[in-house]
């Protein structure tokens, strides 16, 4: 969110299902003069980052490695390769009030699960593709909101909505200024 150029529909900070896992896409950094991305390789359980540079680094996924370990591991690779970014380091939407930096009571990495959902999540943005290439108007790409895992498509009538209530307005402006509908794949929460 923090280097993306801001988009519309808050479509600058999702992900994207790809061949191996999750991808950030390119990302801009160096002043626009570089990109990298983070991919979630999920065929050899590892959080890649790649620079347009040629560098390349990876942390391992495995069952143990704490959130804070991650946290540590991915922030020490971004300032050894000089990508200077600073996030807010709390969970979203969890209810933990703790920093990444100090989670280390959750350290589980389950390998089976990781790909069963990767699999599922292949083959429904397979699905939306097909889906949203037979509509002319507007449509957003397939893509994943990581802070609830929601793999969504969207269709844009081009009517305006009304205006939104105050308090929604900050965090929902962009995303509902038009009629629209979501179609999305969700693998649920501890209620679902």
């Amino acid at each position: 969110m923090k280097l993306t150029p801001r988009k519309n529909h808050w479509w600058y900070i999702t992900q994207y299902v790809n061949q191996q896992g999750l991808s950030t896409g390119a990302i801009p950094y160096n002043k626009g003069f570089s990109s990298f991305s983070m991919d979630f390789n999920i065929i050899k359980h590892q959080l890649e980052i790649a620079t347009s540079e040629g560098d390349f680094e990876t942390v391992k996924l495995k069952n143990g490695l704490s959130v804070s370990e991650f946290y540590k591991e991915v922030f020490a690779i971004l300032k050894q390769l000089k990508i200077d970014v600073k996030i807010v380091d709390k969970p979203f939407d969890l209810g933990m009030d703790k920093k990444f930096s100090d989670i280390s009571d959750v350290h589980h990495y389950n390998i089976s699960y990781t790909e069963k959902l990767w699999k599922t999540l292949l083959w429904t943005d397979g699905v939306f593709k097909e889906f949203s290439g037979r509509f002319y108007g507007k449509t957003c790409p397939v893509h994943l909101y990581w802070h609830s895992m929601d793999l969504a498509v969207t269709r844009f009538s081009g009517k305006k909505t009304p205006k939104m209530p105050a308090e929604t307005r900050l965090s929902d402006k962009d995303a509902y200024t038009h009629e629209c509908i979501n179609f999305g794949f969700w693998p649920g929460d501890d209620k679902m």
